[in-house]
């Protein structure tokens, strides 16, 4: 068996705490999509491929921060 590490402990802690509070999570997640939603209404003025365009990049662009975010080496 592999030896824990403390970041295999520290991951396992805070998944834990997080399933605690995981409808405060969803409820938070819901508010920011509702706010995206509501900001994002002016783009309804743009043709069908150039809304998909914009929300391909703009997703592409949330995936792309999160990975450097957390792949960012001390």
């Amino acid at each position: 068996m592999p030896p824990l590490s403390l970041k295999k402990i520290f991951t396992a802690i805070i998944g834990i705490i997080a399933l605690f509070h995981l409808k405060d999570i969803l409820r938070a997640i819901q508010s920011i999509y509702s706010w995206f939603g509501e900001s994002m209404e002016g783009f309804n003025d743009f043709s069908d491929g150039a809304r998909t365009t914009i929300a391909v990049y703009l997703l592409l662009l949330v995936v792309v921060v999160a990975f450097k975010i957390i792949n960012k080496s001390p």
